[in-house]
């Protein structure tokens, strides 16, 4: 499936990002499984962002909150 989602993202193959890779569809799987099951509501997919650490993507796209300083003084 790594050779797939290389190809379909235009990734460069690495073993490293393989590995997170496939750690990722085992997330992926186990928490689809629960869906269909209907446990939980949610579905997970593979996308661009599946070979990236954690730490790589908040290093790459920081922690996607967005502070807004007009509205500091605000409660």
């Amino acid at each position: 499936e790594y050779e797939q989602y290389v190809t379909k993202y235009s990734k460069k193959y690495d073993k490293n990002k393989k590995k997170i890779f496939l750690k990722k569809l085992e997330i992926i799987k186990e928490n689809n499984i629960k869906y269909n099951n209907g446990t939980i509501t949610w579905e997970y997919g593979i996308n661009k962002f599946t070979d990236l650490s954690d730490q790589e993507f908040l290093k790459i796209y920081g922690t996607g909150l967005i502070f807004d300083s007009s509205q500091s003084n605000q409660i």
